[in-house]
């Protein structure tokens, strides 16, 4: 039960089991926005999205809301979010360590997730593609998103919040010390010292070697499940497996995600240290 008091010691393990297999699923779970901050922060400081505040929890800007539409019917933007795969928040100079998604309504077919695990996509990689790209630094770029279409443009201001960031495309967990896959087809946008032709190469390559079958895990929501990821060695990814511009009244995906950061000078990752902001054009 995610809304009683959970002890230090459940939260240390539960901590182990998540950075080893990236993933933590909760059942049957009954959370006020206030719980569900509550327990997202026993993980690490729980942020808002930074540079698109319209989309955040009326009173709670640490709640993301992913939806279809409102309560009166209205259609949302991110109704068509995550449609290619991602980590959360690699657009950030410090990246997020998690993410926390509750599912409060779920269309009868369909409104699935999908995750894939970049510890099995590293190790699976030949050594001559590992020495490759250890030491390469990949760009990150919110505004690289190519399949949310009907997102309104972001403002100077936003752009000017969130600059693209150049991350090490192998990171190190710290917990785990195992190594990982750190680049994203939403998010990656080339390979800093390439153009971007050269880099399509290789990303596009590794875009599609991360998302083998073998590596992948599809859930099938029912409402009140809530899924907690390490955004360090989970990607996910939202398939188009339901029409969510039918306004038949049980056609509502409404979910609430909490993003978990870093505590306090502690950085996501050891190959943090070498990210940068790159300068805007």
């Amino acid at each position: 039960d995610m809304a009683a008091p959970v002890s230090d010691e459940i939260v240390e393990e539960l901590k182990q089991h998540w950075a080893e297999t990236g993933l933590l699923l909760f059942k049957n779970q009954k959370l006020t926005p206030e719980q569900q901050i509550a327990f997202a922060r026993r993980f690490g400081p729980s942020a808002p999205t930074p540079g698109v505040t319209r989309y955040l929890l009326d009173g709670y800007p640490e709640l993301f809301v992913i939806a279809n539409r409102d309560a009166e019917g209205n259609l949302l933007e991110t109704r068509e979010t995550a449609r290619q795969w991602h980590s959360d928040h690699s657009f950030k100079i410090k990246p997020s360590t998690g993410s926390l998604l509750y599912c409060r309504k779920m269309p009868p077919v369909g409104g699935n997730t999908m995750y894939t695990n970049m510890y099995q996509a590293y190790d699976a990689l030949s050594d001559g593609m590992k020495e490759l790209i250890e030491n390469l630094m990949a760009i990150h770029d919110v505004d690289n998103v190519k399949d949310m279409k009907n997102r309104a443009p972001r403002t100077p201001e936003e752009r000017a919040s969130t600059p693209p960031i150049a991350h090490r495309m192998v990171i190190t967990h710290p917990v785990t010390g195992r190594k990982a896959l750190y680049v994203s087809e939403m998010f990656t946008d080339y390979i800093e010292g390439m153009t971007k032709e050269e880099s399509a190469t290789i990303l596009n390559y590794l875009f599609q070697h991360s998302v083998r079958p073998e590596f992948t895990y599809r859930h099938q929501w029912d409402i009140d499940d809530v899924l907690m990821w390490d955004n360090r060695v989970v990607m996910h990814f939202a398939p188009r497996d339901y029409d969510p511009n039918d306004p038949a009244p049980d056609n509502w995906r409404y979910m609430l995600r909490a993003t978990i950061d870093p505590w306090g000078d502690e950085h996501a990752f050891p190959e943090q240290e070498y990210s940068y902001t790159v300068p805007l054009d």
